[in-house]
Protein backbone atom coordinates (compact mmCIF):
# COMPACT_ATOMS: atom_id res chain seq x y z
CA UNK A 1 0.00 0.00 0.00
CA UNK A 2 2.84 2.38 1.07
CA UNK A 3 4.16 1.39 -2.66
CA UNK A 4 1.01 2.61 -4.49
CA UNK A 5 0.84 6.01 -2.41
CA UNK A 6 3.94 7.12 -3.62
CA UNK A 7 2.90 6.34 -6.89
CA UNK A 8 -0.15 8.28 -6.46
CA UNK A 9 1.73 11.27 -5.23
CA UNK A 10 4.53 11.31 -7.60
CA UNK A 11 1.53 11.17 -10.50
CA UNK A 12 -0.34 14.82 -8.66
CA UNK A 13 3.21 16.54 -7.96
CA UNK A 14 4.12 15.83 -11.95
CA UNK A 15 0.85 18.41 -12.87
CA UNK A 16 2.65 21.10 -11.08
CA UNK A 17 3.77 23.55 -14.21
CA UNK A 18 7.47 23.98 -13.97
CA UNK A 19 8.67 27.35 -12.22
CA UNK A 20 11.10 29.51 -13.96
CA UNK A 21 13.46 32.27 -12.74
CA UNK A 22 11.43 34.74 -14.25
CA UNK A 23 8.53 33.59 -11.90
CA UNK A 24 6.22 32.63 -14.72
CA UNK A 25 5.39 28.77 -15.35
CA UNK A 26 6.51 26.83 -18.62
CA UNK A 27 3.11 25.90 -19.87
CA UNK A 28 4.96 24.45 -23.08
CA UNK A 29 5.59 22.74 -25.10
CA UNK A 30 3.93 23.49 -28.20
CA UNK A 31 4.45 21.31 -31.50
CA UNK A 32 3.65 23.08 -34.69
CA UNK A 33 3.99 21.23 -38.07
CA UNK A 34 3.55 22.11 -41.95
CA UNK A 35 2.58 19.18 -44.13
CA UNK A 36 2.79 19.89 -47.75
CA UNK A 37 0.47 18.18 -50.84
CA UNK A 38 1.06 18.55 -54.43
CA UNK A 39 -1.06 17.54 -57.79
CA UNK A 40 2.32 18.29 -59.63
CA UNK A 41 4.76 17.25 -57.42
CA UNK A 42 6.75 20.51 -57.08
CA UNK A 43 8.31 20.85 -54.16
CA UNK A 44 7.97 23.27 -51.44
CA UNK A 45 10.90 24.91 -49.84
CA UNK A 46 11.52 26.18 -45.79
CA UNK A 47 14.16 28.41 -44.39
CA UNK A 48 16.71 27.23 -42.17
CA UNK A 49 19.67 29.12 -40.25
CA UNK A 50 20.51 29.33 -36.94
CA UNK A 51 17.91 27.01 -35.97
CA UNK A 52 14.66 26.35 -37.52
CA UNK A 53 13.22 29.80 -39.91
CA UNK A 54 10.15 29.16 -41.06
CA UNK A 55 7.99 29.46 -38.46
CA UNK A 56 7.61 32.63 -36.36
CA UNK A 57 5.21 33.06 -33.12
CA UNK A 58 4.21 36.54 -32.76
CA UNK A 59 1.91 38.32 -29.68
CA UNK A 60 0.07 40.57 -31.05
CA UNK A 61 2.65 42.61 -33.58
CA UNK A 62 5.72 41.54 -32.14
CA UNK A 63 7.33 39.08 -32.91
CA UNK A 64 9.02 36.69 -29.76
CA UNK A 65 12.36 35.03 -29.97
CA UNK A 66 11.20 31.32 -29.34
CA UNK A 67 14.75 30.07 -29.77
CA UNK A 68 18.47 30.98 -28.31
CA UNK A 69 20.66 31.94 -31.27
CA UNK A 70 24.48 31.29 -30.88
CA UNK A 71 24.59 34.97 -32.00
CA UNK A 72 24.02 36.29 -28.56
CA UNK A 73 24.84 35.55 -25.12
CA UNK A 74 22.96 35.07 -22.11
CA UNK A 75 22.95 38.09 -19.83
CA UNK A 76 25.04 37.57 -17.06
CA UNK A 77 27.26 34.97 -18.81
CA UNK A 78 28.91 37.50 -20.90
CA UNK A 79 32.38 36.59 -19.79
CA UNK A 80 33.44 33.84 -21.93
CA UNK A 81 30.92 33.57 -24.12
CA UNK A 82 31.65 34.07 -27.61
CA UNK A 83 28.70 34.55 -30.09
CA UNK A 84 29.18 33.02 -33.57
CA UNK A 85 29.72 33.77 -37.24
CA UNK A 86 26.34 34.29 -38.78
CA UNK A 87 25.23 30.67 -39.84
CA UNK A 88 24.56 30.46 -43.61
CA UNK A 89 21.04 29.83 -44.41
CA UNK A 90 19.70 26.82 -45.69
CA UNK A 91 16.54 25.37 -47.62
CA UNK A 92 14.93 22.04 -46.34
CA UNK A 93 12.78 20.44 -49.18
CA UNK A 94 9.31 19.02 -49.04
CA UNK A 95 8.13 16.61 -51.53
CA UNK A 96 4.34 15.85 -51.76
CA UNK A 97 2.75 14.06 -48.54
CA UNK A 98 5.54 15.07 -46.16
CA UNK A 99 5.65 17.22 -43.07
CA UNK A 100 8.45 19.44 -40.91
CA UNK A 101 7.76 19.41 -37.34
CA UNK A 102 9.15 22.08 -34.72
CA UNK A 103 8.53 21.89 -30.67
CA UNK A 104 8.70 25.43 -29.02
CA UNK A 105 9.38 24.88 -25.45
CA UNK A 106 7.25 27.90 -23.56
CA UNK A 107 10.62 29.80 -23.64
CA UNK A 108 11.66 33.20 -24.53
CA UNK A 109 14.54 34.86 -25.28
CA UNK A 110 14.28 38.34 -25.25
CA UNK A 111 17.20 40.89 -25.97
CA UNK A 112 18.18 42.84 -22.78
CA UNK A 113 21.11 45.10 -23.92
CA UNK A 114 24.33 43.93 -24.50
CA UNK A 115 26.93 42.28 -23.10
CA UNK A 116 29.29 45.05 -21.16
CA UNK A 117 32.22 46.65 -23.63
CA UNK A 118 31.07 44.26 -26.70
CA UNK A 119 28.78 44.53 -29.64
CA UNK A 120 27.16 41.43 -28.50
CA UNK A 121 23.51 41.25 -27.33
CA UNK A 122 22.31 39.68 -24.17
CA UNK A 123 18.98 37.91 -23.65
CA UNK A 124 17.60 36.79 -20.66
CA UNK A 125 15.20 33.21 -20.48
CA UNK A 126 11.40 33.94 -20.09
CA UNK A 127 8.02 32.10 -19.97
CA UNK A 128 5.59 32.99 -22.48
CA UNK A 129 2.71 34.56 -20.40
CA UNK A 130 -0.66 32.77 -20.93
CA UNK A 131 -2.56 34.09 -24.02
CA UNK A 132 -3.59 34.48 -27.91
CA UNK A 133 -0.58 34.41 -29.93
CA UNK A 134 -0.13 33.77 -34.28
CA UNK A 135 2.03 31.51 -35.71
CA UNK A 136 3.44 32.35 -38.81
CA UNK A 137 4.47 29.69 -41.35
CA UNK A 138 6.56 30.52 -44.13
CA UNK A 139 7.60 28.59 -47.23
CA UNK A 140 8.21 29.08 -51.02
CA UNK A 141 8.55 26.88 -54.41
CA UNK A 142 11.83 28.00 -55.09
CA UNK A 143 15.43 28.79 -53.55
CA UNK A 144 17.82 30.66 -54.85
CA UNK A 145 21.88 29.68 -54.11
CA UNK A 146 24.12 32.86 -52.95
CA UNK A 147 27.89 33.31 -53.75
CA UNK A 148 28.91 32.83 -49.69
CA UNK A 149 26.99 29.21 -50.12
CA UNK A 150 23.74 30.03 -48.29
CA UNK A 151 20.48 29.52 -49.53
CA UNK A 152 17.06 31.22 -49.43
CA UNK A 153 13.69 30.73 -49.94
CA UNK A 154 12.62 32.21 -53.38
CA UNK A 155 9.55 34.83 -52.77
CA UNK A 156 8.58 33.34 -49.51
CA UNK A 157 4.78 33.45 -48.78
CA UNK A 158 3.56 33.32 -45.02
CA UNK A 159 0.30 32.16 -43.87
CA UNK A 160 -1.01 32.68 -40.31
CA UNK A 161 -2.50 30.58 -37.58
CA UNK A 162 -3.74 31.20 -34.19
CA UNK A 163 -3.92 29.47 -30.94
CA UNK A 164 -4.23 29.95 -27.53
CA UNK A 165 -0.95 29.05 -25.09
CA UNK A 166 -0.13 26.98 -22.97
CA UNK A 167 -2.49 24.91 -25.04
CA UNK A 168 -3.83 21.48 -25.01
CA UNK A 169 -0.95 19.44 -26.15
CA UNK A 170 -2.17 19.47 -29.40
CA UNK A 171 -0.13 20.57 -32.67
CA UNK A 172 -0.40 23.74 -34.04
CA UNK A 173 -0.62 22.98 -38.03
CA UNK A 174 -0.68 24.21 -41.55
CA UNK A 175 -1.50 21.86 -44.43
CA UNK A 176 -0.12 23.61 -47.80
CA UNK A 177 -1.95 22.59 -50.87
CA UNK A 178 -0.18 23.24 -54.42
CA UNK A 179 -3.47 21.65 -56.45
Amino acid sequence: MRWGFSLLWLAACSQRPELLPDGGALGGPVAFRISYRSANNRPLYLQTADGQAWLSVLDGSSELRIQPSCLRCPCGQCDGCSACAAPLPKVVQLQHLSSSSWTWSGLTYPSEGRCSGSPVECYRIRSAPEGSYTARFCYGYGFQAEASGGQTVASPQCDSVPFGYPGDGGVVSLEVCDC
